[in-house]
């Protein structure tokens, strides 16, 4: 199965998307050259807003088997086992990038709540296969933990309230935004066919 079953190893959903960090125990010397790891954090860098939100949801959700490639990759990353990988061990660690730059760039996209370090849930919200997030079942639960009312649509209220932290102050216009990215139909919400539609987009 995708999801962990015991809901009391689970992040709940707000405290996923405030991006409350995992320690990692996975520990390498071995430097790590994975070209597909590479596209992975370049594709997420061009990816939507809200996109990105629902993949740190999903990152949250997952069960332990399903990421314990990308587990031990962080670690690998992560040198000194702080649980955090900071810009220089994303240079010396990921090759294949065109320039300096673009590791900022790239390190800038993934370090989605700007404390100038990416952590676990944010780099396997980066780095997951689609093969795991776009199968129907993690697909379906993640648009009901964002369907608080379950009447079948997610409103800008339900992202405000889902996303929450620091951002849950900001403006109306900036969740009406995060809505627009998939609302296809222009009714101000977001049904489960523009979900899908969206979290089978490239970006």
């Amino acid at each position: 199965m995708m999801i962990e079953k015991d809901v009391s190893k689970r992040y709940t959903a707000e405290q996923a998307l405030r991006h409350t960090w995992i320690t990692t125990t996975a520990k390498s010397s071995k430097e790590v050259v994975l070209p597909s790891i590479t596209a992975r954090l370049e594709a997420f860098q061009t990816m939507q807003k809200l996109k990105k939100a629902v993949l740190i949801y999903i990152a949250s959700q997952s069960a332990e088997k399903e990421v314990a490639e990308m587990r031990k990759l962080f670690g690998d990353i992560d040198k000194n086992g702080d649980g955090r990988i900071f810009l220089e061990e994303l240079k010396e660690a990921v090759k294949g990038m065109e320039n300096a730059a673009t590791y900022e760039e790239v390190f800038a996209s993934v370090d989605i709540n700007h404390n100038g370090y990416i952590d676990y849930t944010e780099f396997l919200a980066a780095t997951l296969d689609s093969k795991i997030y776009q199968s129907e079942e993690i697909l379906g639960n993640a648009f009901k933990a964002f369907d608080k009312d379950k009447n079948g649509k997610i409103s800008p209220a339900e992202l405000r309230e889902m996303i929450g932290g620091e951002e849950a102050h900001c403006k109306e216009e900036v969740w009406n935004s995060m809505i627009k990215e998939a609302d296809l139909d222009g009714d101000g919400n977001i049904s489960y066919e523009e979900f899908i539609k969206m979290m089978n987009n490239f970006k």
